[in-house]
């Protein structure tokens, strides 16, 4: 009854230092089947989790207007992005050894996590715009998860366009885009407004300070996936000599379009990642400065903090491919190794304190109606308009 949607984050974060551990550039011998490991690990928890929540909702029919009107509806959109980092790891360690099945598979789950990712970042906006009272203070980086689920399905139809046949190939990359362009602008809005709420409310309480950390998300993502899709349209342009996002078959033209294309990506790429470690500096101030003065709870939400560095990770793998920047390459692997210390930290306590002792399952929007499911009628969630 107390699987709610921030339980996804497990696997956003448990899925994302296996991509970074597959694509790292200084791999050793059996740094893959640990990547694979991991992987596996992830795909067990997401089944899981999303099996219990089937249930919970299943069973309980009237939870999910509940779980809608409570702010704890942002948390939908790690439903998604957790299922995207399955989806690209299917296409790095999956496609390559078992073939086109697999990249059907992947192709499927993508549009399945594209139509998710698009449902939440208009939906979840709007239900705040319409069926809740948010006021400044109660402004948290969750706000941008909803926004940053089709960023990260723009980086994973990035992923996905690089194994499929040219034509399909043209179709997701443009979808990418677009959904990049749905995403990257309405989360630089809530982060400015994020910002306003921290000067005047300061940070937030203890128990939340890890979620200083999803700040980092838009930018990391947003980096990779604009370098990943520029070099995805450069392979396209080698294959079709077509000019990009047209008909027209001119190879001069078109690879002059590609490296027009490449050299604007870099730097913009290079100037969203640096965005991305201003804020990730402030998180890690942050939590030091409240750990100092404060006991910080352990909670499901300090489980915030993986995904954000592992994009930022992410994007600086690819900037040291596309640079071939040593320094780049580097700072990558630090970001790595510090997600993964994090990672073998969190993952055991996750365990202990579900599985084990079964105290962090609780439901923040079913505590606030005594504990017990509600009838349709007391949550009336169609008519609970506040405006």
């Amino acid at each position: 009854m107390n699987i709610i949607p921030s339980w996804f984050a497990v696997t956003m974060g448990t899925g994302i230092l296996s991509i970074l551990l597959f694509n790292s550039p200084y791999q050793f011998n059996g740094l893959h089947v640990i990547s694979g490991v991991i992987f596996a690990i992830n795909i067990i928890v997401f089944v899981v989790l999303l099996i219990f929540t089937i249930l919970r909702y299943a069973i309980w029919p009237s939870l999910l207007p509940l779980m809608l009107s409570h702010p704890v509806n942002l948390f939908l959109g790690t439903f998604p992005m957790g299922l995207d980092t399955l989806i690209t790891m299917i296409v790095n360690s999956l496609v390559p050894r078992y073939g086109y099945n697999y990249v059907l598979l992947a192709y499927v789950l993508w549009y399945i996590s594209v139509a998710i990712s698009i449902i939440t970042c208009i939906g979840i906006p709007f239900i705040q715009m319409s069926r809740q009272n948010v006021e400044n203070r109660q402004i948290f980086a969750t706000a941008l998860l909803p926004t940053v689920s089709t960023i990260v399905a723009a980086s994973t139809g990035a992923s996905v366009a690089t194994v499929l046949p040219d034509s399909q190939a043209r179709i997701t990359i443009a979808i990418s885009y677009i959904l990049l362009g749905m995403g990257l602008p309405i989360s630089v809005l809530l982060m400015a407004n994020y910002s306003y709420r921290l000067i005047l409310f300061k940070l937030p309480q203890p128990a939340f300070i890890s979620s200083t950390f999803i700040t980092i998300g838009p930018c990391g993502q947003s980096a990779y996936a604009i370098l990943k899709l520029s070099s995805d349209v450069n392979m396209l342009i080698s294959k079709t000599g077509l000019v990009p996002f047209t008909g027209v078959r001119d190879e001069q033209a078109a690879r002059l379009a590609g490296i027009a294309l490449q050299t604007v990506s870099i730097p913009m790429a290079l100037f969203i990642w640096g965005f991305g470690v201003l804020w990730f500096f402030f998180a890690v101030i942050s939590f030091a400065d409240t750990w100092a003065a404060k006991k910080i709870p352990l909670n499901l939400s300090l489980w915030a903090c993986t995904f954000p560095i592992g994009t930022l990770a992410l994007s600086a793998q690819e900037l040291g491919k596309e640079m071939d920047s040593t320094g780049m390459k580097v700072v990558s692997t630090i970001l790595m190794m510090l997600l993964l210390i994090i990672w073998l930290l969190l993952f055991p306590v996750t365990l202990y304190f579900s599985v084990i002792k079964d105290s962090w399952f609780t439901s923040p929007c079913l505590s606030e109606v005594g504990g017990q499911p509600p009838s349709f009628e007391e949550v009336d969630f169609i008519k609970n308009r506040k405006y």
